[in-house]
């Protein structure tokens, strides 16, 4: 999960970057905004879908295809062997404390909703064509939110003034900028932790004002509009899930946008700039971990190689010693996997997790990590691959990646240390079985 909200962040991060780097001061509003929500949700989809899969094999080509086995890390850090030792971990705190975040938000997703949902009962509606006007003494500055707009009928303004307010959160209404902050704040209740969310908060808003502030200047001079938005300036903000003539805007902003000349057709271009920024992200944040190569399942059953098992006979009669090669199949995938340890009364997927619960067990107990490894500094992965023959003993072990002498000693040592497994099985016979076994060697 820590992983999938980093590269989260690294894509709004990205994709921020590059929108107020090229794209914020142009005055295609309708472009500014389609980009951030596109970028937003993509920002989320990205690093949750696999793009790749070829590329999710970094082993791949370089280590022959085998059944792989669950990483195991070996440390410098002292193991616990203590079944009574209890604590929280790490963690399961910056679990908690996200699950807390996420419930606040959610309060107040719905706090906000509920306000705006008492002014709509308590003050007085007039459907109009276009929207609902609500009426409430309640709100102190007009505002919108979906098809509503509230304004308060103790507050007079010029015709000419309330025409432009009216313009205003109508061009909210029409363009529908409520449901981009509905959107916004359904991220947020899981993106509360991550500062660009707010970024995109911000500039989303923004934009949405930009196109407001466009619709009234259409019909009222630039001057007299920005006079009403320092009037404005003074009153109180709408709520947070609306849009109001003065809410979370900077006005020096809005009125430089106002006077700014329109941005030529050239500047089109700079949008094409999210294509391969996109295409980036989606090959960085696709996966890396090993997984078990595609060849296993296209060709699930099937022997993979052959291995060859000498045996010498000895005649007391004759005194002659005879040597013969036997050449059998070795399989990475057979219907009955070699079974290490004791897994009583289990069949299927339930008899093979608790093998590899055995096997991780017996290796951490008996994992050390050198010293000489240690006092040199040295980390990596190492790969080793061994065969569980049909008599259940484990042999062929091969060091397929190396990190040191030492270091691939101490994983050869550890598969030597298996006690004999029980054999794989197919068709109903015995068969050899290959393992690959993938050791990181780690200083804490």
């Amino acid at each position: 999960m820590i992983t999938y909200f980093f590269s989260v962040l690294i894509c709004w991060a990205a994709c921020l970057a590059l929108y107020a780097g090229l794209l914020q001061k142009e005055k295609f509003f309708h472009l500014n905004r389609a980009y951030l929500l596109l970028t937003l949700v993509l920002g989320l989809l990205i690093p949750a879908v696999n793009w790749f899969p070829a590329a999710a094999t970094p082993m791949a080509g370089l280590i022959p295809a085998t059944r792989w086995l669950p990483e195991l890390t070996i440390t410098n850090a002292p193991v616990l062997t203590d079944p009574g030792t209890t604590g929280l971990t790490l963690g399961q705190a910056l679990l908690g404390l996200y699950l807390l975040g996420c419930t606040w938000m959610t309060f107040r997703f719905f706090r906000q909703l509920y306000r705006v949902a008492v002014l709509v009962n308590s003050g007085e509606k007039t459907r109009l064509p276009e929207y609902t006007l609500v009426e409430s003494n309640r709100v102190s500055t007009p505002f919108s939110f979906l098809g509503f707009l509230f304004r308060n009928p103790d507050q007079h303004y010029e015709p000419a003034e309330w025409q432009a307010v009216r313009n205003h959160e109508y061009a909210h209404i029409r363009q529908g900028h409520s449901l981009d902050l509905l959107l916004l704040e359904i991220i947020g209740i899981f993106c509360w932790w991550c500062p660009l969310w707010y970024g995109y908060n911000r500039a989303l808003r923004n934009v949405h004002e930009y196109l407001a502030d466009e619709a009234v200047i259409r019909q009222l001079p630039t001057r007299d509009y920005g006079q009403l938005l320092i009037r404005q300036c003074l009153s109180q903000p709408a709520p947070a899930l609306a849009h109001g003539l003065r809410h979370h805007s900077q006005l020096k902003n809005r009125i430089a946008m106002m006077t700014k000349i329109s941005s030529s057709r050239m500047a089109l271009a700079k949008y094409f700039a999210l294509l391969p920024l996109l295409g980036f992200l989606t090959v960085a944040c696709s996966q890396t971990e090993p997984v078990e190569m595609t060849q296993a399942q296209a060709e699930k059953y099937k022997p993979t190689g052959q291995v060859i098992d000498t045996v010498t006979t000895y005649d007391p009669d004759t005194y002659n010693e005879t040597t013969e090669y036997i050449t059998s199949d070795l399989y990475q995938e057979v219907e009955q996997m070699p079974v290490f340890g004791s897994c009583p009364d289990l069949k299927g997927e339930e008899l093979e997790k608790c093998s590899l619960n055995n096997l991780m067990q017996f290796l951490i107990s008996n994992m050390k990590y050198p010293e000489e490894a240690k006092k040199a500094k040295v980390e990596g992965m190492v790969v080793a691959n061994f065969v569980i023959f049909t008599s259940g003993q484990v042999g062929n072990v091969q060091i397929k990646k190396s990190v040191s002498p030492e270091c691939d000693a101490e994983v050869v040592r550890l598969i030597k240390m298996m006690p004999n497994w029980s054999p794989g099985y197919h068709d109903g016979k015995a068969v050899n079985v290959e393992f690959s076994l993938p050791v990181k060697f780690r200083l804490n």
